[in-house]
């Protein structure tokens, strides 16, 4: 049979047109508007409140989490930029 099921190739092969893995949370161009609020004051879970009444579903540790990832990203590329 070569019928696909949820988009997915026999034998649980995901197609070509879809990443692996669980879709991210958070789109992409929200990023910016979340650390714009963080760094406005408010906390993760204010944050996740007003993603909710913006009709996205997004829980406050997933608010922490891409916080935190960003910061110390942002402070890896600070400090290997100050290396000499």
């Amino acid at each position: 049979m070569d019928r696909t099921i949820n988009n997915m190739q026999p034998h649980g092969v995901p197609s070509a047109n879809r990443k692996p893995g669980r879709p991210r949370a958070i789109p992409p161009d929200l990023v910016p508007k979340i650390l714009r609020l963080y760094d406005m004051g408010l906390g993760y879970r204010a944050i996740a409140r007003e993603l909710r009444g913006e009709g996205l579903s997004v829980d406050w540790s997933t608010v922490r989490r891409l916080v935190k990832t960003t910061i110390m990203r942002k402070v890896k590329e600070y400090k290997e930029h100050d290396e000499f």
